[in-house]
């Protein structure tokens, strides 16, 4: 190894950087083909694209509807000050 101060450059080990990076491709490429690597692609574009769509159409209709009846008034014993004073209105069973 070539060292420069306390760097090391590993200049000199270009040559078995190569085969071992020839060995790693000879390794992998039968694994992976043009095929299979655009099926892949393609699956995973169509995934996407139908999980945006459903996720925009859910949004839209949440919107669209808008918040709950029992949301939009405020409860009687609600006081700004004890925002958790809603909570002694809520039925015993969601308590």
């Amino acid at each position: 190894m070539v060292s420069l101060g306390d760097f090391g450059t590993h200049a000199d080990e270009r040559a078995a950087h190569r085969s071992l990076l020839k060995a790693l491709d000879d390794a992998l490429t039968p694994f992976l083909t043009p095929r299979a690597a655009a099926g892949s692609l393609l699956v995973f574009c169509a995934t996407y694209v139908f999980i945006f769509a459903f996720g925009t159409f859910y949004i839209y209709r949440l919107l669209k509807g808008g918040p709950a009846e029992d949301l939009l008034h405020t409860p009687p014993a609600a006081l700004p000050n004890r925002p958790l004073s809603v909570a002694a209105d809520l039925p015993s069973s969601v308590k």
